[in-house]
């Protein structure tokens, strides 16, 4: 079953579904309403850090927009090296633009940022999004990753 983070605490409690694959905030807040239990904490049963999402643009973009590509490879190592000096202003930040109650952003732990991923990582990406059903095609990683 698909559905919004935010609507998995519910569909627990409903018994519409025996688990879900969460994160933070609604994980705490699944954890302090007593909904459910931590069967396996993700993130920490990788071998490795692993990026949790990737920026891509395509090929013809980053061929003719060098420049912008890195500027924006600038703002991310700026904004993360922000993030790790400033945790308090970085969850106020977050409150700000997703709308988070401001008690809620403070209680979540932060995540590892990272900037850029190697080609292991994304081979290992790939890997487990083909264990899980989630790719239906073979995929090039040579074609794919650029740094």
């Amino acid at each position: 079953m698909e559905s919004g983070f935010p609507q998995h605490a519910d569909l627990i409690r409903g018994g519409s579904v025996d688990a879900v694959v969460t994160a933070e905030p609604m994980l705490g807040r699944m954890n302090e309403a007593s909904i459910g239990y931590v069967v396996t904490p993700m993130v920490s049963n990788f071998e490795r850090p692993l990026p949790i999402f990737y920026y891509i643009s395509t090929r013809d973009y980053a061929k003719t927009h060098p420049e912008a590509i890195a500027k924006f490879r600038d703002a991310l190592k700026r904004g993360v090296a922000f993030a790790e000096a400033n945790p308090e202003k970085a969850k106020a930040y977050i409150a700000k633009f997703t709308g988070m109650p401001p008690d809620l952003a403070n209680r979540i732990p932060m995540p590892q940022l990272m900037t850029s991923s190697d080609r292991p990582a994304l081979e290992e990406t790939i890997k487990m999004m083909r264990e899980q059903g989630m790719l239906r095609n073979s995929v090039d990683v040579g074609r794919l990753y650029a740094q």
